[in-house]
Parts: structure tokens; C-alpha cells; sequence
């Protein structure tokens, strides 16, 4: 098992650079890191930076858990990512993906989709176009060695049912694919963590951690920054602290011979050092 350094090596990484980061990662514990590339502000710019991050990796002793790409694959070209569209695009990180060693390449499909439209889009009328752009850049990464991770996420893709019905489409086409298994993503489609890994854990081939308490009603903040598809208040906590039972996915994986990597991913305000390795230890005790 690597515990692996996510969501903060990605600031960490543009804001002071990659000897400075890496550093940091093995002070801390971490075995391994996690690249989450947002292709419409260029976190690679080009494959002779992948090139460099791979070879610091090496020199640190560091993994690429997974390779994770936050955008919409169903981008049109001359949109959010310019010349090429969604599916060029997610392309081109696959490659940067194989340049660093990951085995899995996870993305995302629908953030920045612009759905704001007199008839919104739903699960059902995007499906089609979700497995068309989703084949092809599964195909892809596959032809590059890599396996390709789908996570409950959003409001299209989430949930039992809705994931479920994507994954298995995609697992009949042949595509050597898992499942990331974030273990809060479900929240936001009004499906509880664990109902979604007591379906899915054996699937699981990379994990993220975080936690969230919810409120709803008048309890809720004039602003909220996370709000469920049922309008419900999510709030990032403290692993331990929130719903999402971290500690007993955690225990059920390890009692099923999981051996991946666990991100975590948390990125609520104040997160430092003393936070990181409180996680770390928290991953280590309840994964034992």
C-alpha cells in the first residue's frame, strides 16, 4: 500500500517547484504521489516537463500512484481547451500519464460541461456521447499500457446506478478499466459511501480519502461551497470527523488484500503540514 501525496503536491508543485515538493513528500511519509492534471490551465505544459517530473520521481524514490485528469471530455473544440477538443485533449494526458510510470490513468468526464441551458442536459441524453468520447480515449491510454479509472463524480456520473450503468457499458467493450474509489463523491448524488463500496470494492484498483459532514435546512451557510443534488450542505472535515465512514473502507479494503495506492484528498482551508501527517497516520492506523 502507498499513501499518496494528492491533492496539495499539485498546488505545491506549480506554487514552489518539483525539488522543493518532492522534498517535502518524503520528509512527510508519503511513498507515493498523484498528478491531477486540469487541462485548461497546463499543470504539464509539454512531455519534456513529464520527462523532468519522472526523472526527479526516480531520484526521490517516489511512485506515480495514478495519473487523474479534472475536465470534461465532452469539450468541443475551439472551447474550454482551444484547438483541440475534450477528447484530443484527455488524449494528450494519457501520454503524460505513461511518461511518468503511472499504471492508471483516471478522469474525470463532465466538469466545466456548461449545462445551463433552457433543457438541461441529464445522465440519460449525454449518455451516448459519454461512451463514444470515453471508448476512444479508453482505447487510447490502453494501447499506452495503461489502466483506465472511472469515480462516481458529478452530477451525471454518480451514484450506484448512474456509475454503474457507464462502467458496464465500458466493460463490455473490451476497455481494461476500475474504479477510483473516492469515498466521497456519492455524497454529492445523495448515495452514501458505503452503499456505493459495498458494490464496488472489489473493483477498486486506486482510492481517495476525504470526509464531509452535511447540513440542510436552516443550519446551512448563507454560502455554501458544496451543495448536493438535493441541495444539501457539504462540508469538508477532518478524516474521522464526517460521514463518510473512512475508517471502515479502509479496514474492508484492507481485509479484501488491497494493495494500491490512498490518496488523500482533502483541501479544506488551514491544511498544513500538522494535518498531513495526522492523515498519514490515520491511513496507516485504520488500514492495519
Amino acid at each position: 500500500m502507498d499513501i499518496t501525496f494528492y491533492s496539495y503536491f499539485n498546488n505545491m508543485l506549480t506554487n514552489e517547484g518539483i525539488e522543493k515538493t518532492l522534498s517535502y513528500a518524503v520528509e512527510r511519509g508519503f511513498t507515493a504521489v498523484e498528478f491531477l492534471d486540469v487541462p485548461t490551465v497546463k499543470r504539464i505544459p509539454n512531455k519534456e516537463y513529464a520527462y523532468e517530473l519522472k526523472n526527479a520521481l526516480d531520484r526521490y524514490g517516489l511512485k506515480c500512484a495514478c495519473y487523474s485528469v479534472g475536465g470534461n471530455i465532452l469539450a468541443e473544440e475551439g472551447g474550454m481547451y482551444g484547438e483541440k477538443n475534450g477528447v484530443e485533449t484527455f488524449k494528450q494526458s494519457a501520454e503524460y500519464a505513461a511518461i511518468l510510470g503511472s499504471p492508471y490513468f483516471h478522469h474525470t468526464m463532465t466538469i466545466g460541461y456548461n449545462n445551463a441551458k433552457e433543457n438541461p442536459d441529464t445522465f440519460d441524453t449525454l449518455f451516448d456521447r459519454l461512451v463514444k468520447a470515453d471508448e476512444e480515449v479508453g482505447k487510447y491510454a490502453n494501447s499506452l499500457g495503461l489502466t483506465v479509472l472511472y469515480e462516481p463524480q458529478g452530477r451525471f456520473v454518480n451514484g450506484i446506478e448512474n456509475f454503474g450503468r457507464l462502467y458496464k457499458e465500458m466493460e463490455s467493450r473490451g476497455l481494461k478499466i476500475g474504479v477510483c474509489g473516492d469515498v466521497g463523491n456519492t455524497l454529492f448524488s445523495e448515495t452514501h459511501p458505503t452503499d456505493f463500496y459495498n458494490v464496488y470494492i472489489s473493483n477498486v484498483l486506486h482510492v481517495h480519502v476525504k470526509d464531509y459532514i452535511i447540513r440542510e435546512g436552516e443550519i446551512m451557510s448563507e454560502k455554501p461551497l458544496w451543495i448536493s443534488n438535493g441541495g444539501k450542505e457539504l462540508i469538508e472535515v477532518k478524516l474521522g470527523d464526517g460521514v463518510c465512514e473512512v475508517a471502515s473502507y479502509l479496514h474492508n479494503l484492507k481485509k479484501i488484500g488491497y494493495d494500491g495506492g490512498i490518496s488523500i484528498e482533502t483541501v479544506y482551508d488551514g491544511y498544513g503540514a500538522s494535518d498531513s501527517e495526522r492523515d498519514i497516520a490515520f491511513v496507516k492506523k485504520y488500514f492495519a
